[in-house]
């Protein structure tokens, strides 16, 4: 059983090894090929210590390592599933904190000799932000699920979320039958079995998915040779500019994909193709801001809509919230609507 172990442990490591070796070949230029190796460290880092049990220096920088992983996944899903090209800066702050309350709660009674009740909470406040930081991943991975128009991403958040959450309840309701004991054989086997299956997963996944998943991949209406995923008419086209510029069906606060399909009499799944493969868009909340954004910078300049308050504006665009529409303009401007109004308005 213990050579099973080992095996199944080197196997993982080099499975890991080849889903980053996928990532450089097909992604290299993407920031999430940097994530992904970031998160794939920490995996070798868990998958390594238990065989590096008792050289210590090598035990407990693998295990250091291995630490990393709740903000490695976190970055990962953010990168992967809302498009981000940097690290959000609050994500790096919780996860920075979960990590040295974690380091200094393992490592610094070591140095000092002291396990005292400062290092007890220290570690508590620690698995609390690192179960913080895995939440909100999964919140990452599933909220914009509708939204999302790469169908073949659309369809992972499912798979990863199914896959780690089950895997995440089969430890803890194996740690909690097993307590303070020793781990059995059998469990450390199929755990190493589950990361190698796993690992399969994501690397196939990835190299079907290809380049077009994770970057922009516009077809021209009509174009000959276009993807066989969508033959994009010029009629469907202009129904769904026209439902947007004249008929402006992006003021509707509830509009969702599925209600401007019905609007504009197309099916959903081929509406999603369209506006992802023709007009150019990842995410379906970024296609209505789009729109909203536009109206609502060109109120935001008018003399004539100076005395009409920001909120107004907002809500006569299709947000139904001050901070959903604060985000959204400085994504766009890089400064709030309150600040651009105060920039392009003369002071009277």
């Amino acid at each position: 059983m213990y050579e099973w172990f080992i095996f199944l442990r080197g196997l993982s490591i080099g499975l890991i090894g080849a889903l980053v070796l996928v990532c450089a070949v097909i992604f290299w230029r993407h920031y999430l090929a940097k994530m992904l190796v970031f998160f794939s460290l920490g995996i070798c880092g868990y998958l390594l210590a238990p065989l590096l049990w008792g050289k210590t220096p090598l035990f407990y920088l693998s295990t250091a390592i291995a630490d990393t992983i709740p903000l490695a996944f976190l970055l990962f899903t953010q990168a992967m599933f809302e498009d981000d090209r940097r690290p959000q800066r609050a994500s790096l702050i919780a996860g920075c904190v979960y990590l040295v309350l974690g380091y200094a709660a393992s490592y610094l009674p070591l140095l000092t000799g002291d396990s005292g009740r400062l290092y007890t909470i220290m570690g508590g406040l620690s698995r609390l932000l690192m179960a913080g930081l895995l939440t909100y991943s999964f919140y990452v991975i599933l909220r914009q699920w509708r939204a999302d128009l790469v169908e073949p991403r659309r369809r992972m958040r499912i798979a990863v979320t199914v896959i780690v959450c089950a895997y995440i309840l089969t430890v803890v309701v194996v740690e909690s039958l097993i307590g303070s004991g020793t781990v059995p054989m059998w469990v450390e086997v199929a755990n190493s079995t589950g990361i190698a299956l796993s690992t399969l997963f994501f690397i196939a996944f990835l190299a079907l998915m290809g380049p077009g998943g994770l970057q922009r991949t516009r077809i021209e209406a009509g174009t000959p040779g276009a993807s066989p995923l969508v033959v994009a008419t010029q009629r469907e086209i202009d129904s769904i500019i026209a439902a947007m510029e004249q008929d402006h069906i992006y003021r509707d606060m509830g509009l969702t994909i599925r209600s401007l399909g019905q609007a504009v009499s197309i099916p959903e799944h081929r509406l999603r193709q369209h506006i992802n493969q023709v007009l150019d868009y990842r995410n379906f909340n970024d296609f209505l801001n789009r729109y909203r954004i536009d109206e609502a910078t060109v109120k935001l300049r008018d003399p004539n809509s100076a005395r009409t308050p920001v909120l107004t504006i907002a809500m006569d665009a299709g947000y139904r919230s001050m901070t959903t529409f604060n985000k959204a303009f400085k994504a766009r401007h890089g400064q709030t609507p309150v600040e651009y109004r105060q920039n392009q308005l003369p002071i009277t």
